[in-house]
């Protein structure tokens, strides 16, 4: 299948007709020139550019140039209003369906609605409602912590008698985005910290627990044509890399010879086939990614013709955790420390006396750790490493989009409130120093409220020892939206954290409704730094530019095939604060759909009257 991959965005629209009867292969080609972006740029499923046979593009008008637009001074709401009317009225969307809702942060005063209260597929704004709600219930200052369990401290000479578990809760920071793109620096922290344990030569094996995180490793909807990508990987309690590896792909110096192909990190987990050939300049580009669900064999053929830019994709990695483990091992081996044993996983179905233990000091202490109590003797924690606040890992999720960090979110904030809920807290002030006993830093000064959700209903999840980790945090963002929000229950039906499946479905007035009260938040200032700004960062760095919108709006994107979103906060030329949510659903071409909502969002930003 044909996509057109460009810098900014990886292609979404994967045709795979033969995937469900050739081994179950993911395949993608891709044409010359062009190049799929690292998953360290964006993680929503971008829109499609081409259709590839039987699908025939629509003939449409030229995309509308939101920037070229000169403005016609707007004095009054029913200017304003006209404008999104005009805008709402293009022949060219006519098929698809809209919801807006614009509403003054200054007066509350709704300027303008248009199927505010209609159901729509989010897409990636999906990820306000995740982040805020961990924002508002764990705090800013939440960390992640990853803890080594021996079954005693190492000797004099450095032996550490029995296996070596990691026992992860999530910490998504062991990848390029947070080290400067450094691929090792992050493991090798860990791997450090190991090593200043005074760990020279451990007996048994390298175990990473993956057990905080109960259920499976795909979210609910998620599409299998989605799985091949990083936008698509598995969430694991051990997360390395964003769960994915980078592919590139060079045409060689002579025809005939095998294309130059290369993975990074290294690692023994990915086994690459190349069976792509260079071919003469000048010929078009034929290349074809393929890798086998639940298999980490990564097939590249196809022809690239000489002097043809590189290609360059990044590809989910199935099992993430082994990935964790064979880039530990390699990090421990360079500093001197020998492993006799060999790496082994356990997850949710075989819990290690890790992750026992920690939940049997959990009890006691708060934590958050989650396997069954059990009477094996607790391990010594000998080595921990704590990820950087939440604040700084939502800024990382919401300007790039990035899904794999907003599940885990999601599911951490399911773990942490079961655990206060069962625990019958209301609230945790501690900074907690017991050794292997805590998942999370909470300063002294928050409170985490538990409140009267924490009810001992049969579909309370925190109270139902078979619920996933996911459907835990989804009750306790609804829980937030209705409790805190004031949101109802039914304007928000939430299957994921990210908004990469197609069942979400929220209207636009509980996404304004949203965004209006994070406004007022007391971290409002955290919420509004983790956004894209316009013509500055994240998804938002090549829209709005050259606009009155540009360095003003601060807003989430939203991309998924035939859906485009835009939520967030807009100023006024007269100075008015704005908040506003767009949603396009059921337009085939993106750019149309950006269009519509760029132009909407141009109009606020230049109206100069009051709508007081």
């Amino acid at each position: 299948m044909k996509i057109h991959p460009n810098k900014t965005k990886i292609a979404g629209f994967l045709m795979f007709a033969a995937f469900f009867f050739c081994n179950l292969n993911f395949g993608v080609s891709a044409l010359a020139q062009q190049e799929l972006t690292p998953h360290r740029a964006v993680a929503e499923k971008p829109t499609p550019t081409v259709y590839p046979t039987p699908f025939v593009k629509p003939s449409v008008s030229p995309t509308p140039n939101v920037a070229a637009a000169i403005p016609v001074p707007m004095q009054t709401i029913s200017d304003l209003q006209a404008r999104i009317r005009a805008a709402l009225a293009r022949p060219e969307i006519r098929r698809g369906q809209i919801g807006v809702k614009i509403q003054s942060l200054d007066t509350n005063k709704t300027i303008f609605e248009e199927n505010g209260e209609k159901y729509f597929m989010p897409a990636s704004n999906m990820k306000s409602f995740t982040v805020a709600a961990a924002l508002e219930k764990l705090s800013p200052d939440f960390r992640f912590v990853t803890s080594v369990y021996a079954p005693a401290m190492p000797d004099a000479s450095g032996v550490l008698r029995g296996d070596l578990t990691v026992f992860g809760r999530g910490d998504v920071s062991l990848a390029t985005a947070f080290n400067d793109g450094d691929y090792y620096k992050g493991i090798d922290a860990l791997a450090s910290k190991i090593a200043q344990a005074g760990v020279k030569r451990i007996e048994g094996n390298l175990v990473g627990d993956e057990s905080y995180f109960t259920g499976g490793a795909i979210p609910s909807g998620w599409e299998w044509d989605d799985l091949q990508w990083y936008y698509g990987a598995e969430v694991s309690a051990l997360p390395v890399m964003d769960n994915s590896v980078d592919l590139s792909v060079k045409a060689n110096s002579a025809v005939g010879a095998p294309c130059a192909v290369q993975i990074l990190p290294v690692n023994p987990i990915v086994r690459l086939v190349n069976r792509c050939a260079t071919t003469a300049a000048g010929a078009k580009r034929d290349l074809h990614i393929e890798k086998k669900l639940d298999q980490n064999v990564l097939e590249v053929s196809g022809t690239m013709p000489l002097g043809d830019k590189e290609y360059k994709g990044s590809i989910a990695v199935s099992r993430p955790a082994e990935l964790f483990l064979a880039l530990l091992r390699q990090r421990l081996t360079e500093k001197g420390v020998v492993i006799n044993g060999q790496n082994r996983v356990v997850g949710a179905r075989e819990k290690s006396f890790a992750a026992a233990s920690s939940t049997a000091n959990s009890t006691a202490n708060s934590s958050v750790a989650g396997s069954a109590i059990s009477s094996s003797p607790a391990p010594f924690e000998i080595a921990r490493l704590e990820s950087p606040p939440l604040f700084l890992i939502a800024a990382k999720t919401m300007k790039p989009s990035q899904n794999l960090y907003t599940e885990i979110i999601l599911r951490a904030l399911g773990e942490r409130m079961k655990t206060l809920a069962t625990n019958g807290a209301a609230s945790t002030n501690a900074a907690t120093t017991n050794v292997g006993a805590t998942a999370t830093i909470v300063p002294s000064t928050t409170t985490t409220t538990v409140a009267p959700m924490m009810n001992l209903a049969p579909d309370n999840p925190f109270f139902n020892p078979k619920a996933e980790s996911a459907e835990r945090g989804l009750f306790a963002v609804q829980n937030f939206l209705r409790q805190d929000v004031g949101i109802a229950p039914d304007a928000v039906l939430q299957y994921d954290g990210s908004g990469l499946s197609r069942h979400n479905l929220i209207t636009p007035n509980a996404s304004a409704q949203l965004y209006a009260f994070m406004s007022r938040s007391r971290n409002a200032s955290v919420w509004r730094d983790a956004l894209p700004i316009a013509g500055v960062d994240g998804t938002l760095k090549n829209r709005l530019v050259g606009t009155a919108a540009a360095t003003n709006a601060r807003a989430k994107t939203g991309t998924i095939d035939q859906v485009s979103a835009l939520s967030g906060y807009v100023t006024t030329a007269a100075g008015e604060r704005l908040v506003f949510s767009i949603i396009v659903n059921d337009v085939a071409d993106g750019r149309l759909r950006q269009a519509v909502i760029d132009e909407i969002v141009v109009a606020l930003a230049n109206f100069n009257g009051k709508t007081f």
